[in-house]
């Protein structure tokens, strides 16, 4: 069973992830055409996604004002990456099976723009919220970002999922996620229920991937980027 690993003690990889959310902030809105970076793994954190273990790093992030819940979250599966791609770009289809806390999700296309909506939460709160959607295919990346003309329960929400190869017949999942919640009571109550879920992103999509998609048996990738998750 696949258990996860979080580092939140660290300050290098904790201004390191930082540093990565804040490109991602940039990358999200098209100030930087660049896809940001993956985090460097470390020798430990190598050797725990080895195993099929999840590693997560969380942390607080402060931008312009704002107090975002944060984490990067890895997961490795022994699944084709275009396969996994391509579940992460069909969010009507599995965005509410493989995202934690998800209840409900709804696609629009319109103008050449796709937009997801979603409901997260639990019997006691939940919130919901519209983002753009974006995948990158010849990149391996889906970002999306909040769509502030719309209602929300959120004061901002950004972020990624990365599909990159893992050696030969596995596939790195990679999830970068940053929420403000605001400042009222309840938000500042539940800010450490969000924190769990966002930390639990890519292990949640690599358990749905596993039970969903068949088993590689060649090459992971074919139409991604093909370098190799090597940080």
């Amino acid at each position: 069973m696949s258990q996860l690993y979080t580092l939140c003690n660290s300050r290098r990889s904790g201004n390191l992830a930082a540093s990565l959310l804040l490109g991602a902030i940039l990358f999200v809105s098209g100030l930087a055409h660049a896809a940001p970076a993956t985090a460097p793994l470390s020798a430990k954190e190598r050797a725990l996604l080895q195993n099929h273990r999840e590693v997560a790093r969380r942390l607080e992030l402060l931008h312009k004002g704002r107090r975002y819940v944060a984490a990067l979250s890895y997961g490795v599966v022994r699944r084709s990456c275009d396969r996994v791609f391509g579940l992460l770009s069909d969010p009507a289809s599995h965005y509410a099976k493989a995202l934690p806390a998800t209840s409900e999700v709804r696609f629009e296309e319109a103008g050449g723009r796709s937009k997801i909506w979603m409901k997260h939460g639990n019997m006691f709160i939940n919130g919901s919220y519209t983002a753009h959607f974006r995948p990158s295919p010849d990149q391996g990346f889906v970002r999306f970002w909040l769509d502030h003309e719309q209602e929300r329960d959120v004061e901002d929400l950004f972020g990624y999922f990365r599909v990159s190869p893992w050696g030969d017949h596995e596939c790195l999942v990679t999830a970068a996620v940053a929420v403000d919640p605001g400042e009222g009571m309840v938000a500042s109550m539940f800010r450490g229920m969000i924190g769990d879920y966002v930390a639990k992103s890519a292990g949640r999509i690599q358990r749905y991937a596993r039970r969903t998609l068949p088993v590689t048996t060649g090459s992971t990738s074919t139409g991604l980027v093909t370098a190799a998750a090597t940080q």
